[in-house]
């Protein structure tokens, strides 16, 4: 008998296509939070890996709704990443832009002259930082002095710190504590080319992960979710135009990313290339740091309100973090309350919070 015609192949690609049914359906939904199948939605891309060799066992067994499932299957891959894939990069970085980084810097990490080096090599409007410590954010004001006057910042003695850095006039807004009093989210208002924006930098914790911490569910992200609502309650009101950057601690297929796309557009997905993944540039083995040569998941965002689109996107070369930096540029929508600010016009309705201004109810 042929290998791939015996019974045990056709059992695997069986189980193997209801297993990648079960993770697309699970996607975004609380099971993307809190159970098992979490682990496997947050690491889908790569659950397509063994799709072709399923493929051919169908044919092989001349199964026709095996294969026709998975044909469907591999569509939904085309559907979620087939555009991006294909994307080109813009040649430049057109006029009447803004230009934002964002970087988890790791706390301790004391690479304060790697981060410095990136954003002078990079050269964006503003740039947030999440781990910030004392030590790095006092370093980073001092090596970017003249390019960067202005900041507004946070250090943490543990991973809460928070930063912006702005070329142009910067003044804090509001800082989004979770019950213990430590920072979640940090937003500033910027007076730049775009007219007032509001940026806000922001850090949820990290799911609960394995039977130690998590227990027979392996997963529990309900605390990042729970801090992911009270940052977004800490900033409807602020005005739109409105960029949300940050380490979130979360893939685009959890519940709470679909959360946040509703009153949000994620500049990477919009206008990024390839999977966009940050994490991690290393791991630890017997306390010693090892480069890992794919990063595995997107846990490194920047999300605006829908007044503003994406010109480009890009994840950016490591600053000695375990994440990678991620960078994006951004103009006004055409028509929007936005384009009327950059234009000298008057925006009457730039008062309206973060809900009205994308036109949904939170």
């Amino acid at each position: 008998m042929i290998p791939c015609r015996w019974p045990l192949w056709r059992l695997l690609a069986r189980v193997y296509a209801a297993l990648l049914l079960a993770l697309l359906l699970a996607r975004r939904t609380p099971l993307s939070s809190v159970s098992p199948l979490a682990l496997g939605t947050d690491f889908l891309p790569f659950a397509y890996l063994p799709l072709p060799v399923a493929l051919g066992v169908a044919r092989c067994q001349r199964s026709r709704w095996l294969r026709r499932m998975l044909v469907g299957l591999a569509g939904a891959f085309v559907a979620l990443y087939g555009r991006r894939l294909l994307r080109s990069r813009p040649a430049s970085r057109p006029p009447g832009t803004i230009t934002v980084i964002t970087a988890n810097v790791l706390r301790g990490a004391r690479n304060a002259a790697q981060v410095a080096a990136l954003v002078l090599r990079e050269r964006p409007d503003c740039f947030a930082l999440q781990e910030l410590d004392a030590r790095t954010c006092q370093r980073l004001i001092a090596m970017l002095a003249s390019e960067y006057p202005y900041h507004v910042t946070g250090p943490h003695p543990g991973y809460r710190g928070l930063g912006w850095w702005s070329r142009y006039p910067l003044r804090k807004v509001v800082l989004v504590c979770n019950d213990e009093q430590e920072p979640l989210a940090l937003a500033a208002e910027m007076r730049g080319p775009l007219g007032p924006l509001h940026l806000v930098t922001a850090h949820p914790t990290v799911p609960l992960l394995g039977p130690w911490e998590a227990g027979v569910r392996l997963y529990d992200g309900q605390i990042r979710d729970c801090e992911v609502e009270r940052i977004l309650r800490g900033i409807e009101a602020l005005p739109a135009p409105l960029i949300l950057a940050g380490d979130f601690n979360l893939t685009e297929q959890s519940a709470a990313y679909g959360r946040l796309t509703s009153l949000l557009d994620d500049a990477f997905a919009t206008a990024g290339r390839g999977f966009g993944h940050t994490f991690p540039v290393f791991v630890r083995i017997r306390r010693q740091r090892r480069p890992w040569p794919v990063p595995l998941v997107r846990l490194d965002y920047i999300f605006h309100t829908r007044d503003l689109e994406a010109v480009s996107a890009a994840v950016l070369p490591s600053v000695g973090s375990d994440h990678y930096p991620v960078g994006a540029t951004l103009r006004p929508r055409p028509g929007s309350v936005a384009n009327g600010v950059s234009s000298g016009r008057r925006a009457t309705t730039n008062s309206r919070g973060l809900s009205a201004a994308n036109g949904l109810k939170s």
